[in-house]
């Protein structure tokens, strides 16, 4: 799997654990395209789903990276 400059650079720019907001500052993408930063970085094994909470009638996730280290 290749990835780009931008790709790492926002990839190492996320905390630990982080939510879709941290993705769109992170990565500099907003709606879907962030939908599908995170599509794509769980299926690469890059993050994983740790939380789902529901509040104020919107389901906010929280993602973690996982110990696979991306080239």
């Amino acid at each position: 799997m290749r990835r780009n400059t931008k790709t790492l650079d926002g990839f190492n720019r996320l905390p630990e654990v982080f939510t879709t907001e941290d993705i769109m500052r992170c990565f500099g993408v907003h709606g879907s395209t962030a939908y599908m930063r995170i599509s794509r970085l769980t299926r690469d094994g890059l993050i994983e789903k740790v939380e789902v909470s529901e509040g104020d009638d919107q389901r906010k996730a929280r993602f973690r990276k996982t110990d696979v280290v991306m080239f």
